[in-house]
């Protein structure tokens, strides 16, 4: 879910990261880091950070959470296989079909194009997180900073403007989501591609949709990882030992760099200390300059980890295994069961396995399927209204009810997706 993240908990993505973060709606470590250095003229910068020091951290090491994050995504590859297989064999064509001249291929063959397309529109979606951000945060910037009366108006009120840019952040970027989700369905049109336009089945329609769907989910589901390594796990390198007999001295570590970064500190005065770091440096001594780099690095990764603990409202160590998995996995089922929601209006295909008496004819079915359904516009405003609630939830519960809850809760939201967009297509049996 976004997918964050997906990344850190800003996915991909939903509120203003230095005082909320979220996701596209789900957990997305990392992909709002850099904005959050720019909401900073938005929202305010006094607010205080979370202990920064080692003595909140869960007593784990390095190595260990290594270990363990490396089978999220053999995890997930695994689930993806699976559903690829329930595609391939959980439903077979019906009797009719199997009359037809050229029945469908049973089992189901991968289809390469749908799957392709998904991933690429995912990816596309995750790609424009950063430019709608920042659109609104200049846009914000431009209403509310151009003067010293406004700044004044700014600082009274930075934590409306702030969930205002939020939320209009979200309702632009779920809008883009969900519109290129349609245009996607316009691109897998079974009817362009076959050799025969009259006798594309309900199954192998439904084949094009379920593909569509699972590519998406995993491409953020991935997208989500890469982002929670490299802006999750890598601020913690010198905070947690690589090994147990190394606690000790990585703790010292830990003390001695909170004098460049103690907690509290805003992230002007971070950029302060760094400008006077540098300017104490002599270009020519090659040590100090060394020294200046890793102080640097320092201030960075500390910085790093406080916005990232202020988004999540616990250090991402403590983090239970299980809500990263959980985290990827409703990526993939909520993006897999809005696309089949959104496919069975959008091409108005009779149910696959209906018991009506009056089951229409495949050739009066498929005819019927060149007219959307007429509830189509509900059913787009519902899965927009869904998206931008879980969004939301993301984007604010998080620090007033706990990850865990939020995890839990979007996770049925995502699975009750999943069962709508099935028995939409009439494949629940």
């Amino acid at each position: 879910m976004a997918t964050g993240q997906d990344e850190r908990l800003l996915s991909g993505h939903a509120a203003s990261s230095r005082q909320y973060g979220a996701t596209d709606h789900r957990v997305s470590f990392g992909a709002d880091t850099d904005q959050a250095d720019r909401r900073s003229s938005v929202s305010s910068s006094s607010s205080t950070s979370s202990s920064l020091d080692d003595s909140g951290l869960a007593d784990v090491t390095y190595r260990y959470m290594l270990y363990l994050y490396l089978l999220i995504p053999v995890i997930i590859g695994l689930i993806g296989y699976s559903l690829i297989l329930l595609g391939k064999y959980a439903w077979p064509p019906t009797a009719k079909e199997r009359a037809l001249p050229n029945p469908p291929a049973y089992p189901h063959p991968f289809q390469w194009q749908p799957f392709s397309i998904g991933m690429l529109a995912s990816i596309c979606v995750q790609a424009m997180r950063y430019p709608i951000y920042e659109g609104f945060d200049i846009a914000m910037i431009a209403l509310f900073g151009a003067s010293a009366k406004d700044k004044a108006l700014l600082n009274r009120h930075s934590g409306r403007l702030s969930l205002l840019t939020s939320l209009l952040a979200i309702t632009a970027l779920t809008s883009f989501h969900e519109a290129l989700r349609i245009f996607t369905l316009y691109l897998i049109n079974p009817r362009a591609y076959s050799h025969d336009p009259l006798y594309s089945t309900t199954t192998q329609i439904f084949q094009q949709s379920y593909h569509l769907g699972l590519g998406w989910g995993l491409a953020e589901a991935f997208w989500g990882i890469a982002k929670g390594w490299f802006a999750g796990m890598r601020l913690y390198v010198d905070v947690l030992p690589w090994k147990r007999q190394n606690l000790a001295a990585t703790r010292n570590i830990v003390q001695s760099s909170d004098e460049y970064l103690p907690s509290g500190v805003s992230d002007e005065a971070v950029e302060e200390r760094r400008d006077g770091m540098e300017m104490e440096v002599d270009d020519d001594d090659s040590s100090a300059e060394e020294d200046l780099a890793t102080k640097i690095a320092i201030l960075e990764r500390l910085q790093g980890r406080r916005e990232l603990e202020q988004a999540l409202g616990i250090p991402f160590p403590n983090i239970a295994f299980p809500l990263h998995i959980l985290w990827r996995l409703d990526a993939l089922l909520f993006n897999l069961g809005l696309t089949l929601i959104v496919s069975a209006y959008y091409y108005n295909i009779e149910p696959i396995y209906t018991r009506h008496p009056h089951q229409r004819s495949i050739r009066h079915a498929v005819e019927a399927a060149a007219r959307h359904h007429r509830l189509l516009p509900l059913i787009i405003f519902a899965v927009i209204s869904v998206h931008m609630v879980v969004s939301i939830a993301w984007a604010l519960g998080v620090r007033r009810v706990g990850i865990g809850a939020v995890t839990w809760g979007s996770l049925i939201i995502s699975l009750g997706a999943l069962f709508a967009g099935l028995g939409a297509w009439g494949a629940l049996v």
